[in-house]
């Protein structure tokens, strides 16, 4: 059970019934008028000494800096900004939550897709130039460092589309009628020669069989590999929309990448046919792991990252925390305006969530 703290409130709101349970609290509070108005006492029949200790008692480093992050309407291009805090952490996970470009996006996604890339922008280059965010580098989903340096993106979308499995498929059935029809084609040129005259009307349609057989799989892969080429083209196109991309040849932003090769490709192959426990597992859980492992590892007190909104990182860092005590996360959640229709997000924003 999350414990819910609103600083700023000025009441206490009792719990509905399906949130009151021992030893846990689930309320708005206000830290002086709890103690003025008798607060503790209503506090101590809700909840566990630990977590009434917590509540007053002075928070980390990267909680601090969490509790006093600017609010959204402080940000240009935010839309929500919301504060899941977890007892004792050391550092402080921001997920700038993002709609980006996939293989396979229609036309008709472009406009949310733009708008939520140029609110990114406007997030990030105002926490670049304002020391309250404790901005100083970007990890970047989709992107991941090497021995070779930083994976292209654009790089990364052409391995896709020559690896989906349809693809392969086609091309290794056209090659394979392209290799039979040649084959038969050249076996029947040698029989030509020992033909009977009159036998040759008949081996001569054989092989004009042949040839059309040639031509269409030759016309099937030429039409193969002009849809690639169409494709990466439209994917490039679409990459140009990536904020980070701008800002890091415009302004010098500092971007790491957020995985590892292995992880994304190995999330690009099944993310459109993998059931939903396979998803969930792969291209979610995994991934995010990763993402706060690398985090971790560059041990900044700020960690901000770009990722879809679809992720979830307040169960990764429950997993994370709960398997790395000396190396804890507290959750800053920022919703781009062009993603303000997440209700859930809409209801949480502005509030500081107490996970302990």
């Amino acid at each position: 059970m999350i414990a819910i703290y609103r600083f700023y409130a000025i009441s206490i709101h009792m719990p509905s019934p399906d949130q009151n349970q021992p030893g846990r609290l689930r309320g708005l509070m206000n830290r002086r008028t709890a103690l003025t108005t008798g607060g503790i006492a209503l506090l101590a029949g809700w909840a566990g000494r630990d977590q009434i200790l917590d509540c007053f008692s002075e928070p980390t480093d990267a909680n601090q800096i969490l509790l006093d992050f600017p609010d959204a309407k402080e940000i240009p291009g935010a839309a929500y900004v919301c504060r899941v805090r977890h007892r004792g952490a050391k550092l402080l996970f921001c997920h700038v939550r993002q709609s980006h470009w996939y293989s396979g996006m229609t036309e008709e996604e472009r406009p949310r897709i733009a708008a939520s890339q140029a609110d990114i922008e406007k997030i990030i280059s105002h926490a670049m130039g304002d020391e309250r965010f404790h901005f100083q580098e970007l990890l970047d989903e989709g992107r991941a460092d090497t021995a070779l340096g930083q994976l292209s993106r654009s790089v990364s979308s052409q391995a896709k589309a020559l690896n989906t499995n349809l693809t392969k498929l086609e091309v290794d059935g056209l090659a394979l009628d392209l290799r039979q029809h040649e084959d038969l084609l050249s076996i029947y040129e040698r029989e030509k020669e020992i033909t009977d005259p009159s036998d040759l009307p008949a081996l001569e349609e054989k092989m004009e069989e042949c040839r059309k057989g040639i031509q269409k799989a030759k016309e099937g892969l030429r039409k193969i590999a002009k849809e690639l080429q169409e494709q990466i083209a439209k994917d490039k196109e679409w990459l140009e929309l990536h904020a980070v991309d701008r800002l890091e040849k415009d302004k010098g932003l500092k971007v790491v990448g957020a995985e590892t090769v292995k992880s994304n490709i190995h999330a690009s192959e099944i993310a459109e046919t993998a059931d939903y426990a396979t998803h969930s597992k792969v291209v979610m859980e995994n991934r995010e792991d990763i993402a706060l492992k690398i985090a971790a590892i560059r041990g900044l007190d700020v960690s901000w990252c770009l990722y879809g909104a679809a992720h979830n990182f307040r169960d990764a860092i429950r997993r994370w925390n709960k398997k790395n005590p000396d190396k804890m996360f507290s959750l800053l959640e920022i919703t781009p305006e062009a993603n303000s229709e997440d209700e859930q997000y809409a209801r949480w924003s502005g509030r500081s969530f107490f996970d302990p």
